[in-house]
């Protein structure tokens, strides 16, 4: 199995995955997947800071720390009643390892201190589910305005098979990018409400919410994982701040 955490930390930013997508898609695909997931994300969209966060601590890590700081700063209320401010800096800090937001495996113990670990010497079974679940809701995500025709499919996969991937990570791709959305597929592998809001998140940073359809998708989304209007408002906000971070 290969390593989904590291190819989400990859679509999420750095470096490479920038350079990857100026070769794939460098302005010659408008629109559809070239121009979200694989393409605005890989790019820098989501925000530099979200880039080397990525690369730091991994995909799944950055992903469980904006869900977390989302559903803190949506439950910690002031008296009238508003949910604290979205904040950039507490979104990009991996979640404590005691909040749910990622596997026990995901942290190491030094001294003290519990600290994520960015990637293990080998995929581990409880991340990588997770990570292989955000991976399909941000390609879900991307599919929202529509699915691409035959032609801009056969582009994106020529030139994602020259990106830094191994075969088996781009052979996952190439299904998922092929794949008809659907949105009970990806509903029915969130099993608690910590994945769901991650799950949530995970579409957001995947795409610029821009279009009807889009709007649409995010809507039904939200109320099939069961996310109060609240929250997913929460998330919303979480995620934009993110992206907007220098």
């Amino acid at each position: 199995m290969f390593d989904a955490n590291k190819v989400l930390g990859s679509l999420l930013g750095g470096q490479e995955g920038k350079a990857a997508a100026k070769g794939a898609f460098g302005g010659s695909m408008a629109g559809g997947l070239a121009g979200t997931v694989l393409g605005n994300v890989l790019t820098g969209k989501g925000g530099k800071k979200l880039g080397k966060r990525a690369m730091q601590v991994g995909g799944l890590a950055v992903v469980g720390g904006v869900a977390y700081a989302a559903w803190r700063h949506y439950n910690n209320r002031d008296a009238s009643g508003r949910p604290q401010p979205a904040n950039a800096e507490e979104a990009l800090t991996p979640p404590p390892a005691e909040s749910g937001y990622l596997p026990p495996t995901a942290y190491s113990s030094s001294g003290t201190t519990t600290q994520p670990v960015a990637q293990l010497p080998a995929p581990d079974p409880q991340q990588n589910d997770l990570s292989l679940l955000l991976l399909r809701a941000m390609i879900s995500a991307a599919k929202a305005d529509g699915q691409i025709d035959s032609d801009e499919q056969r582009r994106i996969f020529e030139r994602l098979g020259e990106a830094e991937l191994d075969a088996e990570a781009r052979a996952f791709l190439f299904d998922e990018l092929g794949k008809p959305l659907d949105l009970e597929a990806l509903v029915r592998g969130v099993e608690r409400p910590e994945v769901a809001v991650e799950v949530y998140a995970a579409s957001l940073l995947a795409i610029e919410v821009d279009s009807p359809a889009e709007r649409g998708y995010l809507q039904m989304l939200s109320g099939r994982l069961g996310l109060e209007d609240g929250l997913a408002k929460q998330i919303e906000a979480e995620v934009a701040a993110v992206k907007a971070a220098g």
